[in-house]
């Protein structure tokens, strides 16, 4: 099984993927050599300043700080996310948009078994997002 800390970083690349697709956004990729073009890639990379703040995901137009984090949850029958860092980000930056992406595992055999994966927001974000979605489900109609 993978370090924690290679898990957690794997979780980061997923994240930065998944990201790319849907906001269009061109990657960081080590082996093409882009990183004069790339829009989105781990601030590890791209900002030291940003990665020692906590934030994980580094965007050429930064609008949100984003924090990556690999959860293994061991109890049966209750499931916990450990939000520290989303409330670090929202002492640090009260007026930005602060986002914790989350993977929760449980352990099995010999790997890990992927049980969810989860945005967490500030409630007032929250508000605002449900908000865009409920216009664009009306505009739909």
């Amino acid at each position: 099984m993978a370090s924690s800390r290679t898990q957690g970083h794997n979780w980061e690349r997923d994240c930065i993927t998944k990201l790319a697709e849907v906001l269009e956004l061109e990657k960081f990729q080590p082996k093409a050599k882009n990183e004069f073009t790339a829009e989105i890639g781990s601030s590890r990379m791209f900002s030291r300043r940003l990665d020692n703040e906590g934030i994980d995901i580094w965007m050429k137009e930064l609008f949100a700080n984003i924090q990556c984090k690999k959860t293994l949850s061991k109890g049966k029958s209750v499931t916990t996310i450990d939000v520290q860092s989303l409330l670090d980000l929202e002492k640090k930056f009260p007026e930005e948009i602060n986002i914790l992406l989350t993977r929760i595992t449980q352990p099995a055999k010999s790997r890990e078994r992927k049980l969810a994966e989860v945005m967490v927001v500030p409630y007032e974000l929250g508000i605002k997002m449900l908000t865009l979605l409920y216009e664009h489900t009306r505009n739909k109609e």
